[in-house]
């Protein structure tokens, strides 16, 4: 019994053997990934040994930059935020948040970016400080369609900037406008769409402007009711309730669907030409300051 038992127990070994240095399940690059905990080992004894020195920031900064050449964002800044209190410095401590606003505006998180940027507004910052930190609170407001707020901090911030009245005038009469251009768009619903296109089969295609693909689906929808029409005439019930109810309900459905992401594409590119005109002055303004 034993020496029959011995074939599966040894295939069993094998296979265990072959998944665990399999790289697919992550028990090999366990070896990889010892050379960069050494590096961060030794970089935060550094930082540790050094604290209470200017040195402390400087190794500080390269752990960050470390993170991001390893593409790491999070882990990074666990790091920087863990020595936060004990090491840095508070004007550092301000530029670690301005950094992760703007990390959190590249990586398509406006919300969390407006989140960062409101906290420090009333803090004291240095002038590139207030600069990045306003512009990355702009752009996300406008990311995330809340122009009324931009427009006030973007007035808020030419107010306390020293510079040429008849500048600060224009540029808030610029960005007012622009604001209210932008609010009176006219965008199409995407409610109305969805409506049409339920109780009148392609008309939502036709409303979202795009009658080519309107007159198609409706040709489609005719097409396969007239068939299912004519299944049920001849008696074809089995056809009719599984082949082309199936094709009516998808062409139905299809048309319905496609209308709302037709009425979506054109409300976004709407919003994207006088977003990108917000933004210009947004920059125009920033740059004016900063030649001065």
């Amino acid at each position: 019994m034993q020496f029959t038992r011995m074939p599966k127990s040894a295939f069993y070994l094998l296979i265990s053997f072959w998944v665990f240095f399999q790289p697919a399940w992550g028990f090999c690059t366990l070896v990889k990934s010892e050379v960069s905990d050494n590096f961060v080992l030794e970089q935060e004894y550094k930082i540790w040994k050094a604290n209470g020195t200017k040195l402390s920031n400087t190794l500080l900064f390269e752990l960050l930059d470390y993170y991001k050449k390893q593409s790491s964002w999070a882990s990074g800044f666990k790091i920087l935020f863990r020595f936060d209190q004990s090491l840095l410095s508070n004007i550092d401590k301000k530029e670690v948040l301005v950094q992760k606003a703007l990390i959190d505006l590249m990586l398509d998180f406006p919300e969390k970016a407006i989140e960062v940027c409101l906290g420090i507004e009333n803090d004291s910052l240095s002038y590139n400080q207030r600069r990045l930190m306003t512009s990355v609170l702009l752009v996300s407001l406008i990311k995330t369609k809340d122009y009324r707020l931009s427009q006030t901090k973007f007035e808020n911030y030419i107010a306390s900037i020293n510079n040429e009245k008849n500048l600060n005038f224009d540029l808030k009469e610029k960005y007012r406008q622009k604001v209210i251009d932008i609010n009176n768009l006219p965008l199409k619903s995407i409610k109305k769409a969805r409506r049409l296109s339920i109780f009148l089969p392609s008309s939502g295609l036709f409303y979202a402007g795009s009658p080519k693909k309107g007159f198609i689906s409706l040709g489609l929808q005719l097409a396969s009711t007239g068939y299912l029409a004519l299944n049920i005439l001849f008696q074809n019930y089995a056809t009719a309730a599984t082949f082309n109810l199936h094709w009516v309900r998808l062409f139905y459905i299809g048309a319905v669907n496609q209308s709302n992401t037709l009425v979506k594409n054109y409300n976004e590119k709407l919003l994207s030409v006088e977003e990108t005109k917000l933004k210009e002055l947004i920059f125009e303004f920033l740059q004016t300051t900063q030649k001065q």
